[in-house]
């Protein structure tokens, strides 16, 4: 039996969320789309097939305004990443194939000790109404590398934009929470009594347009939580603790709100040093020009309840956020990857790092940013070189059709800065990043989720952090 609490995968790469999901209305500053956003003004014509024409900013700018949308990866997505996570399990993945993959995330499900595959999926992005699955592919383990095909579960919400994994209830086996973030609400798939299996979902409505959804023990009392990004225009980081007299079921959610500005991406970690998670959200005013991280810390005498939140300035328009300890003074920095100004997102506003100020705990320094390629939309933070310092990898949108993915390492001379990056081209346009040793020569590679497949870069044994070309897997 697995130790009970929060599930620490073997990895996971996302895919783009559907934030309009089909509906093309302009919102407050002419921007309808949010982080990992994937726009679809006409339904699928068959798995594998790509709407034509849309990834064209001229075309979307004549149907819907000037700058009404910011325009992201549209090609069809239906292969599912194939060789992305072998971590420790052998040399690459064969996969099932399940349409419109929007997150996935990688654990032993079945606990055979080899990783499975849980995606949220859905087979037509062009309906907003359209209903979503939790898709559960389970490993082959006769075969290795290979995977049974998927099994999909129904949402009880639509348009899922994000799956976690976790043992909620403690029983020792992992269940699903998926973000349906045209429903306003999550879904949660308790495990079943067969391995890999799971139990009708049940809904949780969280209300706003939750985008991202992170599982973690709140408030300390060993019951996993969910925390939530909503990038809705209003903005909130939302907090649903479980309910400890019932197991796997949820209490109102309590909102921690970022004023009139959308919140596309949180984190959770204890920034400052009180033993209580905080939380941290990514957010962008209307204009796109100014971002900010808001931080809510914890209660120290309310477990589970958050302060007012304290602002720090990031750069414009950001879309992820990540924490770690950037410069190896003990203390979490904030790290930021910002799209770029104006409401498409135009020029390039790189990746901010957010020192911790080590005189006042809890307090965050000006931002540095560092130039990567244009609308940078995702960020990993890992120790690249073997050097144990922590390098940066960002995933570049670029302008339609092609992105990249910019390698910034870190400078061994001066702890928490970092050399110009290098930036590897060969993807479609990237929407997420993730880092982790897929070959298993003990050198950590890059997987990337972009328009149309999964993409690796292998790191270069002998010149340590640099990579080979960009290879699409799963395909």
């Amino acid at each position: 039996m697995r130790p009970p609490g929060i599930l620490t995968p073997f990895g996971s790469v996302r895919s783009g969320n559907a934030a309009t999901r089909g509906t093309c209305q302009p919102g407050s500053g002419g921007r309808v789309l949010r982080t990992r956003d994937v726009l679809r003004v006409a339904p699928l014509r068959a798995p594998g097939t790509e709407v034509q024409g849309v990834n064209s900013e001229s075309l979307l700018r004549s149907l819907y305004g000037r700058s009404a949308v910011r325009p992201l990866a549209v090609g069809g997505v239906t292969a599912l990443l194939g060789t992305l996570l072998s971590c420790g399990y052998g040399s690459g993945y064969s996969i099932q194939t399940v349409s419109v993959p929007n997150s996935i995330a990688v654990a032993d499900v079945n606990g055979d000790g080899v990783p499975d595959l849980l995606v949220a999926t859905t087979s037509d992005q062009g309906n907003p109404t359209n209903p979503g699955f939790a898709n559960v592919i389970l490993d082959n383990k006769t075969t290795a590398g290979t995977f049974q095909k998927g099994v999909p579960y129904p949402t009880t919400g639509t348009n899922p934009s994000s799956i976690a994994v976790a043992d909620l209830t403690r029983s020792g086996s992992l269940d699903l929470v998926i973000a349906n973030y045209a429903s306003g609400s999550v879904s949660v798939f308790m495990h079943g009594s067969t391995p890999g299996s799971y139990m009708p979902a049940v809904t949780v409505t969280t209300g706003g347009l939750p985008n991202q959804v992170v599982i973690a023990d709140v408030n300390l009392d060993g019951h996993p939580d969910l925390v939530l990004a909503d990038a809705s225009a209003s903005g909130n980081a939302i907090v649903l603790l479980q309910d400890p007299a019932n197991p796997g079921q949820f209490l109102a959610p309590a909102l921690l709100s970022t004023g009139s500005t959308s919140a596309p991406s949180v984190a959770v970690a204890d920034l400052n040093g009180d033993g209580k998670p905080d939380v941290v959200a990514a957010t962008s005013d209307a204009s796109g020009n100014n971002g900010a991280v808001y931080v809510f810390y914890q209660s120290a005498t309310s477990p589970g309840t958050f302060l007012a939140a304290r602002t720090f300035p990031a750069g414009a328009q950001p879309q992820a956020v990540r924490t770690a300890d950037v410069n190896g003074d003990g203390l979490p920095d904030i790290v930021v990857a910002n799209f770029g100004p104006g409401a498409d997102g135009t020029g390039s506003a790189g990746v901010s790092v957010l020192l911790q100020d080590a005189a006042n705990p809890g307090s965050f320094l000006a931002p540095v940013t560092y130039a990567t390629q244009s609308r940078a939309i995702d960020v990993a933070v890992g120790d690249l070189n073997g050097d144990g310092k922590p390098d940066l990898v960002v995933a570049n949108l670029g302008p339609a059709p092609t992105g990249s993915v910019s390698v910034l390492l870190q400078d061994a001379a001066q702890p928490g800065v970092f050399l110009s990056a290098t930036s590897y081209a060969g993807f479609g346009q990237p929407l997420s990043v993730t880092i982790a040793d897929l070959n298993g020569d003990g050198h950590p590679d890059i997987a990337v989720a972009d328009s149309t497949s999964a993409t690796i870069m292998l790191q270069n044994a002998t010149a340590p952090g640099t990579f080979a070309a960009a290879t699409q897997v799963g395909n």
